[in-house]
């Protein structure tokens, strides 16, 4: 796991909206495992030369589905997920169907994210 200060290169709650429901809902907790969420995602788009963008500013709806991803599945799972949402043609705009690169408030809902580890997105 990358140290918390390695990342503020590419996140940094101060510029998230801090009157959101989402963020005064967060507790100290759930930002550093958000944090270390979101710093996994923007390294693994990096490595996997994805063409989804990083997280750098999250979204209320981005808060809250992450925090829901985290508390439902397995390191594995989110392996998993990450793995085929950043690697999938579908995902990243590279098909006949789909030429738009999807954004987290998609593949981070519930169901899309459970058809990512089941290798379903197509």
């Amino acid at each position: 796991m990358q140290e918390n200060s390695e990342y503020w290169k590419h996140f940094d709650y101060s510029n998230a909206d801090k009157k959101s429901t989402a963020f005064k809902e967060l507790t100290k907790a759930d930002k550093g495992v958000i944090t270390v969420f979101f710093s996994e995602f923007n390294r693994l788009v990096d490595y996997y030369h994805s063409s989804i963008a990083k997280i750098t500013l999250p979204k209320e709806v981005e808060l809250k589905l992450a925090k829901t991803i985290l508390e439902t599945h397995t390191v594995d799972d989110l392996n998993t997920g990450l793995r085929v949402i950043l690697t999938n043609d579908y995902c990243n705009g590279r098909t006949s169907g789909r030429k738009a690169v999807a954004k987290p408030n998609w593949f981070f809902k519930e169901d899309v994210f459970n058809r990512a580890i089941k290798g379903e997105l197509d």
